[in-house]
Parts: C-alpha cells; sequence; structure tokens
C-alpha cells in the first residue's frame, strides 16, 4: 500500500510540477504581460505561482523581490510603473496595491474628463464652413502681416 502512494504521489509530483519544466515557468514570467482587461490583483497572483514554479528552492526574499520586478515590468504602462517606483514598493503585495491605487485614480479622471467632453460636444454647434473659412482669413491675415514686416525691415 506505500508502495502505491509513493509511486501516486511521484506520478502526480511529475505530472504538475516537473523540476524540469523551471526554464519554462522563468521564460513564461519574464514574458509576462498584462492583458487588456486582466486585472492587477489577478496579474499579480499568477506572478506569484510562477516565480514560486521558477524558484522553488530561493529563499523567500529573493522571490519576493522577483515577484516585484515582474509584476511592475508585466504592467506594460510606464505611468503606473513610475508611480509603483514613487512609492517605493517593496513587496509584490505592496506593488499591487499601489497600482490599484493609481488605476482608481485614473479611472476617475477619464470619468471626469469624458463628462467635460461630453458637456463641450452637447454644447457646440460646430460648423465646418465656418472653421474652414476662419482658417483662411488667419492664413490671409498672417501673409499680410509677414509682408508688412518685410517691408519696415528694409
Amino acid at each position: 500500500m506505500r508502495t502505491n502512494f509513493i509511486q501516486l504521489t511521484a506520478a502526480l509530483a511529475s505530472r504538475f510540477q516537473p523540476e524540469n519544466q523551471a526554464e519554462m515557468y522563468r521564460a513564461q514570467m519574464k514574458s509576462k504581460i498584462r492583458g487588456r482587461t486582466e486585472q492587477i490583483p489577478v496579474l499579480g497572483q499568477d506572478i506569484k505561482r510562477l516565480v514560486r514554479l521558477a524558484y522553488p528552492s530561493a529563499p523567500i526574499e529573493i522571490k519576493e523581490q522577483l515577484a516585484c520586478d515582474c509584476f511592475i515590468d508585466s504592467l506594460n504602462d510606464a505611468d503606473m510603473e513610475w508611480a509603483i517606483f514613487q512609492a517605493k514598493a517593496k513587496s509584490i503585495n505592496n506593488a499591487i496595491q499601489v497600482a490599484l491605487e493609481y488605476e482608481a485614480f485614473q479611472n476617475d479622471r477619464r470619468k471626469h474628463c469624458t463628462k467635460l467632453v461630453c458637456a463641450v460636444n452637447e454644447n457646440d454647434n460646430f460648423d465646418l464652413k465656418r472653421e474652414i473659412y476662419l482658417s483662411e482669413q488667419v492664413d490671409d491675415f498672417s501673409g499680410r502681416l509677414a509682408k508688412i514686416e518685410n517691408k519696415r525691415k528694409k
């Protein structure tokens, strides 16, 4: 009975957590990029899992630093990366928290800007012919002004 348990455990371990796949997990970890709809906590958990599998025998501090660096690199958003850098995130959990706060701030800001744009568009009676006419007038006046300035210089 004990032999069957040991064989079963070994078979499951080789199938679901083979040691020789550490390189594959490292490659996945390094190439991880946040998807358009991927939530930040889900991304963080996936990176933690990949780091655990890629470096099973590494000390916890090293895993934490690798996970934090990988998380920041995977965000694919320079402004968010800068916000995390500015916050001096020491752990992946801290980096996730800063990223969530930054994303919430940006979403709120976008909503506010969208409301302003909608308000302007609703009140704006855009007339293309009028804009073309005014643009031509500005060009004409600019040309006349340039001629006057050239005459003054002579």
